[in-house]
């Protein structure tokens, strides 16, 4: 395992005249005694982890654990680049139950992290426990990317990803999941309102990040080149129309309807005129962001029509505008419908089962 070895030499090289990239951010000492890290042990810990025949690893992570917490806490950026390695072995290995150990690994030194922060607050030390969690939860956003390009489909590893970023990131690091990673989640607990909520509001923060909290204000929006690069990372529109069309939640489709009403705005009109920011706040008062998801399964350009035709007696002056949102609203239900032509059969189905189950009434 060389990185081990890459680990080893970078504890013990770095000091307080090291170089820029190797930026020291200390927790009380700015330099790990010779003493303190067992490479031996180290090793030792970490094949045990990674032996799906050993079921009691309690020990082996407790020793992992308190030397990657002196990596984490003491030493330089580059040592825990290295250390990310050790994420990618777990990863690699194809075991679920190995897989699944890297949550507990998590846990663990998140809460050795935390700990030490609390007690070094308690005795009026100085530890800014920023920078540590930073690298620490760029790691966890490293491996679920891992986890998600090795199309692991472990419900209970994928559960234990949720729970940690939900006690432990949700708040503070919402954008350290990639989109797609969320996409993932989302789909995977779209049953589970409490979660799907949770993991919505960190969508939002990867769109509308700038706005420095989670987006209530409809009124926000980005720059169009951000907006279409933010949706292109996430997989397109057609995923964001998805989530609009199958929540129950009324703060998630008045999210997704923000996204999908900005796309319309960057991809189509490329521009953001201070009209639009009216014409959004009149689509919300007016309550748009839960009629249209009509419009996406029936695909009725009569009722875009009319619709278009409802806004335009509101506010004539601006007729031109209004039409030509319309219009590139009515073309993307249409492609949407080229992809998802099920959609219009599904709302059929559910018509036809409701008007005969008020038949029988």
């Amino acid at each position: 395992m060389t990185y081990i070895n890459s680990i080893h030499k970078r504890l013990y090289a770095a000091d307080s005249d090291s170089d820029d990239d190797e930026e020291l951010f200390p927790l009380e000492s700015p330099k790990i005694k010779e003493n303190e890290i067992n490479l031996q042990k180290f090793d030792e810990a970490l094949d045990n982890i990674l032996n799906p025949t050993i079921p009691e690893i309690d020990h082996y992570v407790n020793e992992l654990c308190d030397m990657l917490y002196l990596i984490y806490s003491y030493e330089s950026q580059a040592a825990i680049r290295d250390s990310y390695m050790i994420w990618v072995e777990m990863i690699d290995s194809n075991e679920d139950v190995i897989q699944e150990r890297i949550l507990i690994v998590f846990e663990q030194l998140t809460l050795k992290l935390l700990q030490c922060y609390i007690k070094s607050s308690s005795l009026g030390r100085k530890y800014s426990l920023e920078d540590t969690c930073q690298y620490l939860f760029s790691g966890f956003g490293m491996m679920t990317e891992l986890l998600y390009l090795n199309d692991v489909s472990n419900e209970k590893i994928w559960n234990d990803v949720v729970q940690y970023y939900t006690d432990y990131m949700a708040r503070d690091y919402p954008t350290l999941l990639s989109p797609r990673v969320l996409l993932k989640t989302l789909q995977m607990f779209s049953s589970d309102p409490e979660r799907s909520r949770l993991l919505i509001r960190a969508l939002m923060d990867h769109f509308y990040s700038s706005s420095g909290s989670h987006v209530t204000d409809p009124l926000k929006s980005f720059e169009p080149d951000e907006m279409l690069a933010y949706i292109k990372e996430f997989g397109g529109i057609f995923p964001i129309i998805d989530i609009y069309l199958n929540t129950f939640s009324e703060e998630t489709r008045s999210n997704m309807f923000l996204i999908i009403f900005d796309y319309i705005v960057s991809e189509k009109l490329q521009q953001y005129p201070p009209d639009l920011i009216s014409l959004l706040y009149l689509f919300y008062e007016s309550e748009l962001y839960l009629y249209c998801t009509h419009f996406f399964q029936v695909n009725d350009p009569v009722e875009i029509q009319n619709t278009l035709s409802f806004y335009m007696e509101i506010w004539p002056e601006k007729s031109e505008l209004l039409s030509s949102f319309f219009e590139h609203l009515e073309k993307l239900c249409l492609e949407y419908h080229q992809v998802h032509p099920s959609v219009i059969d599904e709302h059929n189905s559910e018509q036809k089962l409701l008007l005969n189950t008020a038949a029988r009434w």
